[in-house]
């Protein structure tokens, strides 16, 4: 599946960068295309009078916001029968991130292609490092790659596991979400050794329905995750998700677990997971009722600005090897600035349940702002 992807970036990040202090004005910062309005109040001037002191303003009030987002054009090729080549449009996304005031943050997300959605609509409390929370529509902590953008990923596609154990495209038949769902998060870091970390969590509750949907039943689901980084930049660990899709009297169980390692730095990356799933399908029967996935992939850099990689991924949505589909990839990426990736992906699948094979070849542009 070859294609091309423009990508505009959002920044995730929350901090705040000073910006002229301006009373009352808006002042824009270049950098971080961020806006910071600042308000002060100060003392009555009779009152400093009275008190024979200097009129000194109060604590301030600081919000900021930055707008983001990023677009995804593709083309691709491959030999499946009845497929055609060509170009599309794949993401359209439009992101406003800030702080409302020194503790709280917020995150919207909108996609417009295809059907105009939000994706994301949160209200973070970051006061301290090892405990915060968010609340809204949001990501679910399931998994690493859940949290990547798809300019991140190294290659054309996000693996088979995560897109059907993710909530993604989920096996269970859930609508398409993104790894997304409505909820409140629970997460932070803590034990300090050197300049990191040692530990990471997140314990989620969220409804079970995805985006932009209520919930169907009385249970929520749960998902926790927790990571240990022996050194900076490696990650270790898994997470559980214990929930059920559906209203209640038809409703699935969605029981998963997950295991895995991450490493990125300085353009060196090595990510790969294993998903197994316990649950059924909605509104189906004699369905396969244990699924499972694993996938590894690397990127190297190669001269100054481009990166080699390479991906292996498993998918069995019956636990068995016979109706296995295998993907194997090969990746180009060209950075060519902050904003910009060009990336060239050729992907061979093994579709072992359909008794075929077939080649795809892509070449995408990522366009960040």
């Amino acid at each position: 599946m070859a294609f091309m992807l423009i990508s505009i970036n959002n920044s995730y990040s929350s901090d705040t960068k000073n910006s002229s202090e301006t009373e009352r004005e808006v002042v824009p910062d270049a950098n971080e295309k961020a806006v910071e309005v600042k308000n002060e109040t100060e003392k009555p001037a009779t009152e400093a009078i009275t008190k024979n002191e200097e009129v000194k303003p109060v604590a301030e009030h600081k919000y900021t916001v930055k707008v983001g987002g990023f677009l995804t054009v593709r083309s691709r090729w491959d030999d499946v029968p009845g497929n055609n080549p060509g170009f599309d449009l794949r993401f359209a996304r439009l992101t406003l991130t800030g702080k409302l005031t020194p503790d709280f943050s917020y995150k919207f997300q909108s996609e417009f292609v295809g059907t105009v959605r939000i994706l994301d609509l949160m209200l973070g409390w970051n006061k301290y490092e090892f405990f915060n929370v968010t609340a809204g529509q949001q990501k679910r902590n399931f998994t690493f790659e859940n949290y990547l953008a798809p300019f991140a990923i190294t290659v054309s596609d996000y693996s088979q596991n995560v897109l059907n154990l993710g909530g993604f495209f989920d096996r269970v038949g859930e609508h398409a979400c993104g790894g997304r769902d409505v909820g409140v998060t629970v997460s932070g870091e803590f034990f300090k050794t050197g300049n990191h970390n040692l530990f990471k969590y997140a314990l989620g509750v969220f409804n079970g329905e995805g985006i932009n949907k209520t919930d169907k039943n009385k249970g929520k689901d749960l998902i926790g995750s927790l990571y240990i980084q022996p050194v900076k930049d490696l990650f270790i660990g898994g997470g559980y998700w214990d929930g059920e899709f559906g209203p209640d009297s038809i409703s699935v169980d969605r029981k998963r677990w997950t295991v895995g390692v991450s490493y990125s730095s300085k353009g060196y990356i090595f990510r790969s997971e294993y998903i197994a799933s316990k649950g059924g399908i909605l509104e189906k029967d004699n369905v396969a009722m244990a699924s499972d996935g694993w996938y590894a992939v690397a990127e190297v850099p190669v001269f100054k600005k481009f990166g080699v990689g390479a991906k292996y991924d498993l998918y069995r949505d019956d636990k068995t090897m016979k109706n296995a589909t295998i993907k194997y990839y090969g990746s180009l990426n060209w950075y060519i600035n902050k904003y910009v990736i060009l990336q060239g992906c050729y992907c061979f699948t093994d579709d072992r349940a359909k008794n075929t094979d077939y080649n795809g070849v892509a070449v995408q542009l990522f366009f960040r702002y």
